[in-house]
């Protein structure tokens, strides 16, 4: 992420003005208990799968990585499970870094190797599109990994990343509602690229814990509800925007409650890189499973 991109994250944080560090974190924007109707998708042994998403559908650290063009793909990540599990023909186009941005334009890699836009990846003869994305956008993944722990030895037991969001003129919320329609926006287009293909937009995983605090996820004491509402906040765009383009949501926030990073059995890596089981701040390997698992179930059911 550019300098402006890192300040920008800082400047979302404006969404908990007015919540006190002893308040419970508010309940996303709007969170319907139950998806947007819609029939039960069909996917049969050899359609083509595109996989879009930035590092939390790329999961690198995993296993092996695909290697080609510095996204840092683990070919244990949920779309290969999937594909593997549905025998489909996968094309993964998921990369570290992505944005909605780079689903229309080319992307820079932390490699500094260039990759086309992923819906470079779409197509007629598409059958099957998973997408999980926004974290990058305004940094919101920033703001929880990097943002706010830089900011807790100003004050541990108080809530400095929230003051510094006092300070900011935009809001979270308005911040949520542009982060809606960019995925919106990117879903219809998907669907208007690949007209045949059963459409999922894929929620981001529980990374805050809802009680207690960890030297995993190091912030200042007062900034756990406020890096929560980020986490819930996030999700709930993404729900809604599947709702509003007419499309499937497949919940991960709810299926991976109580495997956040201060979990007893976290599914998400804190601030440490562990060799051969996940990179810092990113899935581990049971994340990505109970993600395939979720997906399969939504396309073998209703």
């Amino acid at each position: 992420m550019s300098p402006r991109s890192t300040l920008l994250g800082l400047v979302v944080t404006a969404a908990l003005v007015g919540c006190s560090p002893d308040e419970p974190a508010a309940e996303p924007r709007d969170d319907p208990t139950t998806e947007r109707p819609s029939a039960t998708a069909v996917v049969r042994a050899g359609d083509e799968y595109v996989a879009l998403g930035d590092s939390y559908t790329a999961a690198p650290g995993i296993g092996e990585s695909d290697g080609r063009d510095g996204c840092v793909r683990s070919r244990n990540n949920y779309p290969h499970l999937v594909a593997e599990q549905l025998d489909l023909e996968l094309t993964d186009v998921s990369c570290g870094g992505a944005s909605t941005t780079s689903l229309t334009g080319s992307q820079r890699t932390l490699t500094g190797e260039e990759v086309d836009p992923q819906f470079d990846a779409l197509g007629p003869a598409t059958d099957l599109v998973t997408i999980r994305i926004g974290g990058n956008d305004f940094a919101l993944y920033q703001l929880i990994s990097r943002i706010c722990p830089a900011l807790a030895a100003r004050d541990p037991e108080g809530h400095p990343c929230r003051d510094e969001a006092d300070k900011a003129e935009q809001d979270l919320d308005d911040l949520l509602d542009e982060l809606e329609d960019r995925v919106v926006s990117a879903v219809r287009t998907v669907v208007r690229m690949a007209p045949d293909a059963t459409v999922l937009v894929v929620g981001y995983p529980s990374v805050v814990p809802e009680d207690g605090t960890c030297s995993e996820l190091p912030l200042a004491d007062g900034d756990y509800p406020f890096a929560l509402q980020v986490n819930r906040g996030l999700n709930a765009a993404l729900k809604t925007a599947a709702r509003s383009a007419d499309v499937r949501y497949v919940d991960l926030y709810e299926a991976t409650r109580g495997h956040d990073i201060c979990g007893e059995d976290p599914w998400v890596a804190g601030r440490t890189t562990i060799g051969g089981k996940g990179v810092a701040w990113h899935p581990f390997a049971s994340e990505q499973k109970a993600t395939a698992a979720a997906i399969v179930a939504a396309l073998q059911g209703p």
